[in-house]
């Protein structure tokens, strides 16, 4: 578990994401990686995109679903949209 101080914070959260991607893109990589903003706040949502750019690793995350109220319907979400950055290629050290 990597630990965030200030969940406001566009730096913490940057460098949280890149921390968590060094390892899941490390020497044993056994499944697919995704880095899911689903339920972020604004800043928490592009600081783990711009890390997940760095990796070149696709942005994930389920879209809700509301009801007739305008209610979010818990769980309701049937599958992930992916965001893959275009043109970028590089992976970060």
């Amino acid at each position: 578990m990597i630990d965030i101080a200030d969940a406001t914070s566009l730096d913490e959260t940057f460098r949280a994401t890149m921390q968590a991607s060094r390892g899941a893109h490390g020497p044993v990589q056994a499944l697919p990686v995704a880095v899911d903003i689903t339920g972020g706040t604004a800043v928490m949502s592009v600081g783990m995109a711009l890390a997940a750019r760095n990796w070149d690793t696709p942005v994930q995350y389920y879209p809700a679903v509301y009801n007739r109220e305008g209610n979010v319907i818990i769980n309701s979400a049937t599958a992930p949209k992916q965001i893959r950055f275009a043109g970028i290629g590089k992976v970060a050290p």
